[in-house]
């Protein structure tokens, strides 16, 4: 039997990747944009992630009830220029993100939060040649 090729070879702890111009990518592709403007701005209403990310209103709606549905965000009433808005926050659930510096006469490992929140931080010097 062939080996699948590199492109689409999964392993068995990976959700399924779905079709490039499929519904179900669009909408991936979209979530992921909204994610970002949480990351890059912190919280947001509805409709200034709408302004920001260029997707309608109802499609940052409609993403933002899946995302609380699954604890990606939360979200709390406020107003905005006198009216009211849903203010949208990503939660930090606990995941981390690892970088590790290896030189050649240190190491540092820093752990962050997937809002760039530095969670925790270690150096160690090493002898030259180790």
């Amino acid at each position: 039997m062939p080996a699948d090729p590199p492109s689409t070879a999964r392993t068995s702890l990976s959700a399924p990747l779905p079709k490039p111009g499929s519904q179900s990518a669009l909408r991936e592709q979209n979530q992921q944009r909204v994610i970002a403007a949480l990351m890059s701005g912190g919280p947001q209403t509805q409709a200034e992630l709408s302004r920001q990310t260029g997707l309608s209103t109802a499609t940052v709606s409609n993403i933002v009830k899946v995302m609380a549905a699954t604890g990606v965000v939360s979200t709390a009433p406020t107003t905005s220029s006198g009216r009211r808005a849903l203010s949208v926050i990503l939660n930090d659930n606990g995941q981390v993100a690892a970088g590790i510096d290896i030189g050649r006469r240190h190491l540092r490992v820093v752990l962050a939060s997937p809002n760039y929140r530095v969670v925790q931080e270690a150096a160690v010097s090493l002898p030259l040649g180790h």
